[in-house]
């Protein structure tokens, strides 16, 4: 009994300093190491970590350079990453072509949010013939994918 005597107050100091708590902010320790040893998923999470600025300083030229390499090993998701890094001129020069072209390459290899970010171009007609009937098939085939991939979990 008087062990909760003790154990009481220690686990209110601890609760109330918010140690273990969901809102405390993680260090990207692994993030980093898994991403300098060319983790692609890794060097891809670093990177959308520079570009909003999330645990690390932002920093849109180190997330462009990471979002490159975890690309060059095939990481989809950091194609589509790169590609709106290059759409919206963020740490590299604006290439609407080379935008276009990493959406395409992941629409193609069925990841929805380059099909989402392409059928945006094809709807606004942005460096591509504007075509509602494409930009309409690219959101559907996303929306396709989508539940698909949450079907199959």
């Amino acid at each position: 009994m008087q062990y909760i005597n003790i154990l009481i107050p220690i686990l209110l100091l601890l609760l109330l300093s918010g140690c273990g708590g969901a809102n405390t902010p993680l260090a990207p320790t692994n993030t980093v190491l898994l991403a300098e040893q060319g983790d692609a998923a890794s060097q891809n999470n670093l990177a959308s970590m520079y570009q909003f600025g999330d645990g690390v300083p932002l920093d849109y030229k180190k997330a462009v350079a990471l979002y490159e390499e975890s690309a060059a090993q095939g990481l989809v998701m950091a194609k589509v990453n790169l590609g709106y890094m290059y759409d919206n001129g963020l740490g590299i020069e604006q290439d609407k072509q080379k935008a276009l072209a990493l959406y395409k390459e992941a629409a193609y290899l069925k990841e929805p949010r380059g099909m989402i970010n392409l059928a945006e171009m094809y709807r606004l007609g942005d460096n591509i013939e504007q075509s509602n009937t494409k930009a309409y098939m690219w959101s559907q085939l996303a929306r396709f994918y989508t539940q698909f991939t949450k079907d199959m979990e």
